[in-house]
């Protein structure tokens, strides 16, 4: 029921948020992503598992004035001699999510794009949500994206709202945040570059006629 939804979101929040600190990850108020940022010391990149075959380093060069961002670059996969059709995506970096309650939930970040990287490299950021699926394990309920402008300056990112029904939240729900860098074209795909800052995932207000304040 609302009533108790509304009284147990605010106590889960707030544990998620202790355990966090405890493990002293830098999370910003009403941030549950562990180090967006990428500032962590004296690992700048702690609290994301980089994915297998990914090239993800830390650059000095940060969103918003802060001290860092996570740089992708991908070379081609496949043989040399075996094209690789564009308009797909890589993923860097992973870090997986317990949600303190129902959402909905905004994410959202900063990217750009290397001048010297191939013409069609952009950024991008994927979600899966596991509604019951700890450490981000289990059955997928939903997956989607959050785009971005292609830049070679920072630029934040398309709006993105994550929204799923009240009685489908459990202890285990959790999103799953990878961060990609991708080819727009159609062609073969090249080398590709992409700097990701300032990933935050928010919960947003709820109202009873579905929409967001």
């Amino acid at each position: 029921m609302p009533a108790a939804r509304t009284s147990a979101r605010p106590f889960a929040l707030a544990a998620i948020l202790v355990v966090a600190s405890a493990h002293g990850a830098p999370v910003a108020a009403g941030n549950l992503v562990r180090n967006g940022s990428f500032d962590a010391q004296p690992n700048p990149l702690a609290f994301w598992t980089n994915a297998s075959e990914a090239l993800a380093t830390w650059a000095s060069d940060g969103a918003s004035g802060s001290q860092g961002s996570v740089q992708l670059r991908f070379l081609p996969p496949g043989r040399a001699d075996q094209a690789i059709l564009g308009a797909v995506y890589f993923t860097g970096l992973t870090q997986c999510v317990s949600l303190p309650g129902a959402g909905p939930y905004a994410l959202a970040g900063y990217a750009r794009v290397a001048a010297t990287a191939s013409p069609s490299s952009i950024a991008g950021i994927r979600w899966v949500l596991r509604t019951n699926g700890p450490a981000c394990i289990g059955a997928v309920t939903q997956s989607g994206s959050v785009g971005f402008p292609r830049s070679t300056a920072w630029t934040a990112s398309f709006p993105s709202l994550i929204q799923f029904e009240a009685s489908e939240w459990t202890v285990g729900t959790t999103l799953e945040i990878q961060l990609q860098a991708g080819d727009s074209s159609t062609q073969t795909v090249e080398a590709l570059e992409a700097f990701i800052d300032e990933v935050t995932l928010e919960e947003q207000p709820f109202f009873g006629d579905g929409f967001e304040g």
